[in-house]
Parts: C-alpha cells; structure tokens; sequence
C-alpha cells in the first residue's frame, strides 16, 4: 500500500465523518507493507484501525456539528505494518495504529466513544527517518473525545528502533 496524505484503513470503515456506528465487530488481518510515496503535502496522518481506520468530526457552514458516536465495538484480527520505506519529500509522517480506531481528529470534544475492546496483536516492523508513529491497543491517537469503558487483551510489538518519534499505549 503506498500511502497518501489523510489514508485510513479500518477493519469494518476506513473513515467516519459524523456518523453513528454501534454493535461491530471486525476479525480482519491487516497487512500493510507499506512504503510512503513522494507527495506535495507538508504532513500525511494516515490512520490504521481494527475496526474504524479514522473519525473526523467537523463543523458545517451554518456552524452546526456534525457529531460522530462510537460504541460497542470489538477487534480480534491482528494488524501488521512491515517492510515500510520512506522516499519522499513530505516533512514528516504521522502513523496512527490503534486496535479498534487509528486515529481522531478535527474533533470538537463532544465525540463518544465507549465500549471497545481488542484481542488482536499489533506488529510494526518498518523503518522510516521522518516518521511519528503513534500505536494504541485500543485508539492510536486521539483528541477531544469522551472515552470510556475500553480495554485492550492484545499484544504490541515493536520490530524497530528507526523512529522519529514513537508513542505508543
């Protein structure tokens, strides 16, 4: 998979925007063996997740939210991230890996997200210089949501010491 700027891939939905998603489950492997192709863009953010690969809340022209809720969702699949290279000239790259959901964002803190729980394993086995990697059992990255009742039972493990910065939970 080459990655673009904004990629997702999810389990069940690759992305969200103000949608309602309730009672899922995802058994899928993922198995990304990635290289980040040369793109114009000054940052990518793809996101990888279980069940859902990104949500992105946003507000519409009449200033009115447009409000996505998540709950009740499960992973068992395992994720695997290998063989990755970085040849372009974007100024970094943030990955989000996350159990049920990669990656939140644009988000206006009123975003619900409860009950998740992943069983799968998480593997990162690639190398990259400009490269944010952010890696959760059960959310990658996350901002402005309301989180709870979420557990993680999988395994994470990391293949690489090449990072521009790791962070994972």
């Amino acid at each position: 998979v080459s990655m673009y700027h904004e990629f997702t891939v999810g389990g069940l939905i690759g992305t969200i925007f103000g949608t309602q998603v309730h009672n899922c489950s995802s058994s899928v492997e993922i198995d990304i063996k990635q290289q980040v192709a040369q793109s114009n863009a000054s940052k990518i953010q793809p996101g990888v997740g279980g069940c859902i690969g990104a949500i992105i809340e946003f507000t519409r022209t009449d200033s009115s939210k447009v409000l996505s809720n998540v709950s009740h969702l499960s992973n068992t699949g395992d994720i695997k991230i290998a063989n990755g290279s970085y040849n372009g000239t974007t100024d970094y790259v943030n990955l989000s890996v996350g159990g049920v959901i990669g990656i939140t964002f644009k988000s206006n803190r009123t975003c619900t997200v409860e009950y998740l729980d992943n069983s799968g394993d998480i593997t990162f086995d690639a190398t990259f210089s400009k490269y944010d990697t952010r890696i959760g059992g059960v959310i990658g990255f996350m901002y402005g949501l309301n989180v709870s009742h979420c557990t993680n039972s999988g395994n994470i493990t990391i293949n690489s010491g090449a990072f521009y910065y790791l962070y994972c939970g």
